[in-house]
Parts: C-alpha cells; sequence; structure tokens
C-alpha cells in the first residue's frame, strides 16, 4: 500500500477481494504482512513474488524494489507481469473516478470488486459533513 495514500478498504477486505480474484487458480495463495514481503515470503517458503506493472514507471520502481529484495531473500524470484495494454492506464483512483461518476468499472475489475466499490463510495457519500468530521 502506498503510504501517502488512505486506502477506501481494510486490509482484511483487500485480502478477501484478492482470493475471490484468484479462486481456482492452482498454487497461488493470498497473504499480508506488515514485514518486508522479501523476509515474509522466505519465511513462508515462497520462491516467487509475482508483480503487476502498468508502465516504465512501475517497471523501474518494480525493479528498485526486486534488487532490494533479492539482496534479502536471494532464493526469492520476482517476476514482472506486464499489464494488458487495455488496463495499463487504470489505477485504484482510476477506478474510484469512474465509479463515482456512475462509468461502468467491470471492465477493469472483478465484478466482486466492482460490486464492492460502489458500495464504499455509496456509504461515503451518504455520510453527512458533519458525521465525516467528527472527532
Amino acid at each position: 500500500v502506498n503510504p501517502d495514500k488512505t486506502p477506501l478498504f481494510s486490509e482484511a477486505e483487500r485480502v478477501e477481494l484478492i482470493r475471490d480474484a484468484v479462486a481456482g487458480i492452482d498454487h497461488v495463495s493470498i497473504d499480508s504482512t506488515k514485514q518486508w514481503v522479501a523476509d515474509y515470503a522466505q519465511a513462508a517458503g515462497a520462491g516467487w513474488l509475482i508483480r503487476g506493472v502498468r508502465d516504465t514507471t512501475d517497471m523501474s520502481s518494480e525493479h528498485q524494489l526486486a534488487s532490494l529484495n533479492q539482496q534479502v531473500a536471494p532464493e526469492v524470484t520476482t517476476l514482472f507481469v506486464p499489464a494488458e495494454s487495455a488496463l495499463s492506464g487504470v489505477s485504484s483512483s482510476k477506478l474510484k473516478q469512474l465509479a463515482a461518476s456512475g462509468q461502468p468499472i467491470e471492465p477493469y475489475c472483478t465484478l466482486r470488486v466492482a460490486g464492492a466499490l460502489r458500495r464504499r463510495l455509496r456509504r461515503s457519500c451518504q455520510a453527512t459533513p458533519e458525521a465525516s468530521h467528527a472527532t
């Protein structure tokens, strides 16, 4: 998670949405950790970290992380998977903007993610300004 952003979903919610998205894919497990991912992967006996990249900016930052991960856990290999060209411009911010404006988001995420995002945005919009500023 980008430390400069506030996630819309809790860690547990994100894990569950991802688990649903990869259900039925053999040899894939989903988990979350607060520790360095290479340390976690090594302790879990994982041999691979799969990282999606949308563009050269993603690739540059992911390559730097992979180099650090290799120093920490040389037996864990990072595999980069480029986004399909139709998805290369999609980000969580873009999905939120599309959903908030009523545009279809199903081409860019699973049906379950689309439903969860719309429900969460509706709840956010229904909150009164006073409630959102209460301490």
